[in-house]
């Protein structure tokens, strides 16, 4: 068994209109990923720890900026199983450890040893 905490971002939070079509200040101070004639949209970060089993079933991809995270989530994986894991979802630590800025190699052989372990 091995405890991964990710960042997740699939969450969205529209800012609310006030009265005639005004809108209140965004709910985080960023720009919106998308927009309407009523709302602004923003994606609301969450952090949380998943405990998962072997085969993971998660293709990690190598953030431009340093990081892992989800490609891809397959089927028959205990990713998929626990229907936490996302698409886009950050890795933050590996059983304790900050991957946070880590390589994919650097994560890959964390996995292994804590799966091995």
């Amino acid at each position: 068994m091995l405890f991964v905490s990710l960042l997740a971002t699939g969450w969205t939070l529209p800012a609310l209109t006030i009265g005639a079509g005004h809108r209140t200040v965004a709910p985080r101070a960023c720009a919106p990923f998308r927009s309407d004639d009523k709302f602004d949209y923003f994606r609301k970060v969450k952090e949380l720890t998943v405990t998962v089993d072997k085969p993971i079933g998660a293709v990690l991809t190598e953030v431009a900026d340093g990081g892992v995270k989800v490609g891809e989530v397959r089927e028959g994986g205990s990713a998929a199983a626990t229907g936490l894991i996302k698409v886009g979802d950050r890795f933050i630590t590996v059983s304790g450890t900050d991957v946070s800025m880590a390589d994919l190699d650097s994560v890959r052989c964390l996995l292994d040893a804590a799966f091995n372990a």
